[in-house]
């Protein structure tokens, strides 16, 4: 039995249902599973996975702290955790990705101004305190932008389009950000996701490019692979390399991209996790993302992902599509996935389905 594989145990903070299938494929690996999560009511989704479920407030120093003695290597199922807990975890035991990724992609101002620092392409962007902030941006021949929260958005939830001439005061007071990003408005052509993992040793492996499609905000189709140019596909996994070197990544993230009629592309966003638009690679790919997440946190050699099939889909099963899971069932190709969750909500997440062939 290798070095890596003895008595291992990983921790996850978070137990939704990125944790639940990233402690599938860990547990199928031979590792044990503790995860460190809140409490909101109901069972979390990586419970009935998990070896352990510890149910806490992310800053509770005395159950961090215990749960990082009995964890050998510590990783995310999303980045929304408080900058203090993750490196104090990190101060006890391996945390992967490293806290300054997490801190640098978690926080919309402080992933804008990594990307304007680093010179990767993406949108104008300008710093949101108060109205004033918003009518100044305005000024800038800007018609129409998209004013979102510096923290906590994601899903379509903390964003609002603005057009020139609004009553700028008027939105500021209704949206509540306290801290906010106005980002110029793209008219891009489609939307793009590159998913990737990178080693301890730094060695780079991407997924099959899928093409995003959006309703209400919320990811609800991915299309593998991508209809993209080859100039444009070299360019997407360039630039998704290079963020991922420049944050000294290690484990799966996705960079989100615009893509624009004449080819480029802009950064979108950075997720410093495992990925929806990657929830595809479960059944379309010799590898999925949540193994090979597992395999770079753990110093394990990394698998080259490919396609088994021509192409593949994938449909995120979102509030009442629950109740279409019977007619998936009966189809050949689909490959459902259910996370468990019990109670049915307006744009909640229950499951996906991945069609494949």
């Amino acid at each position: 039995m290798t070095e890596q594989f003895k008595k291992t145990t990983i921790g996850i903070l978070g137990g939704g249902q990125l944790g639940r299938m990233l402690s599938l494929a860990a547990t199928n690996m031979g590792y044990e599973i503790i995860t460190y999560t809140l409490k909101n009511g109901e069972q979390a989704p990586a419970q009935s996975v998990s070896s352990k479920i510890i149910y806490a407030e992310f800053d509770d120093k005395k159950q961090l702290n215990e749960f990082a003695k009995e964890c050998d290597i510590v990783t995310f199922e999303f980045e929304n955790i408080p900058a203090e807990t993750v490196k104090l975890l990190e101060s006890k035991t391996i945390v992967r990705p490293n806290s300054s990724a997490i801190y640098n992609t978690q926080h919309r101002l402080r992933e804008r101004n990594f990307l304007k620092e680093n010179k990767f392409p993406t949108h104008k962007f300008w710093e949101i305190k108060t109205a004033t902030d918003i009518e100044k941006a305005f000024k800038n021949k800007l018609q129409k932008a998209v004013l979102k929260t510096a923290a906590f958005g994601y899903d379509g939830k903390g964003q609002r389009i603005i057009k020139k001439g609004e009553d700028y005061k008027k939105v500021w007071e209704e949206c509540k950000f306290g801290l906010a990003v106005l980002e110029e408005f793209i008219p891009f052509e489609k939307e793009i996701s590159v998913v990737l993992a990178r080693g301890v040793k730094g060695d780079i492996e991407t997924f099959p490019i899928g093409q995003n499609i959006h309703k209400d905000g919320i990811l609800k189709t991915s299309i593998i692979p991508a209809k993209i140019s080859a100039a444009t596909k070299k360019q997407a996994i360039d630039v998704a390399s290079k963020i991922a070197k420049k944050l000294d990544y290690i484990g799966v993230m996705a960079v989100e991209f615009f893509v624009l009629k004449n080819g480029k592309i802009l950064v979108n966003e950075i997720a410093p996790r495992v990925h929806n638009s990657g929830h595809y690679t479960q059944d379309a790919c010799n590898v999925s993302q949540f193994t090979q997440h597992i395999r770079a946190i753990c110093g394990l050699p990394l698998i080259k992902p490919t396609l088994v099939y021509k192409k593949a889909k994938m449909e995120n099963l979102i509030g009442d599509d629950i109740f279409l899971v019977e007619k998936y069932l009966k189809q050949s190709n689909a490959r459902v996935h259910l996370y468990g969750k019990t109670e049915v909500k307006q744009n909640r997440k229950m499951g996906h389905v991945n069609f494949v062939g």
